[in-house]
Formats: C-alpha cells, structure tokens, sequence
C-alpha cells in the first residue's frame, strides 16, 4: 500500500544523491 510513496521516495533520494537506484534499498 506505501509502494507508490516508497518510489517516489526513491526517486527523490536518487535526485538529491545522484545514486543509482538500484543502489537504493529500502529494508
């Protein structure tokens, strides 16, 4: 049900830190 917001999360967190996503792992 938080999928959609942990993705944009995600999405944000790649912008901030110029990360790959995949190196972006929620637990």
């Amino acid at each position: 049900m938080a999928s959609k917001l942990e993705e944009r999360v995600k999405e944000i967190i790649v912008e901030q830190l110029g990360v790959n996503a995949e190196q972006v792992t929620p637990e």
